[in-house]
């Protein structure tokens, strides 16, 4: 009985793997941060998974979204944001806060504060969201960041 109560779990939860898609991007944080409307701690786990849809909210630390492409956006303290899927691809959209950008070499990946798009240039874009009627940008000319360190 419980062969088949353990395979009945595994084909529900490899259904609703394939059902929600497979992660475009990745987040981490230095402190607990908001994925899916649920509180992620930090300890022990360097990155978590993001998918079409998903909200995003940084909390006492900035939250760095790696998307597949390289592109990067890190989300400021007390930011919310969520991706979503477009027909030219993905979008990044800022629904509160602050973010910066520091998009790939043609990048795939749209960028918006809440319904304004927002070009990301060459080096880092900062971008808060602002009354729904404008845009306040701060261009920033940063190096990227440097690259992760590899504990192994």
């Amino acid at each position: 009985m419980s062969k088949v109560l353990g395979g009945f779990v595994c084909v529900v939860l490899a259904g609703s793997m394939a059902f929600a898609g497979a992660p475009v991007a990745t987040v981490t944080s230095s402190a607990a941060f908001e994925l899916r409307g649920a509180e992620v701690k930090v300890e022990g786990v360097p990155s978590w998974p993001v998918l079409q849809g998903d909200v995003i909210a940084a909390k006492a630390a900035p939250a760095v979204i790696v998307f597949k492409d390289g592109s990067r956006v890190t989300l400021l303290v007390n930011s919310k944001a969520r991706v979503e899927s477009t027909k030219d691809g993905l979008s990044f959209r800022l629904l509160d806060g602050a973010m910066q950008i520091l998009a790939a070499p043609r990048s795939s990946v749209g960028y918006l504060s809440r319904d304004v798009p927002v070009k990301a240039p060459t080096g880092v874009e900062t971008v808060a969201a602002t009354a729904p009627t404008g845009v306040k940008r701060q261009a920033l000319l940063l190096p990227p960041p440097p690259a992760p360190i590899s504990t192994r």
